[in-house]
């Protein structure tokens, strides 16, 4: 399983990935908008 972490600004969204060992697996940025944030985090479709 995947756990994730969002710092919601206006603009933007940070997001980091943790794994169940709670081991930060990835850290990134998007934008603030639902097509962004859906792009980003489709490689972890059904494992969220």
């Amino acid at each position: 399983m995947i756990y994730f972490g969002l710092d919601v600004s206006l603009n933007s969204i940070a997001i980091c990935t943790v794994d169940e060992t709670e081991r930060l697996t990835q850290e990134g940025t998007t934008l603030a908008d639902a097509p962004s944030i859906v792009q980003y985090l489709e490689p972890w479709a059904g494992q969220i």
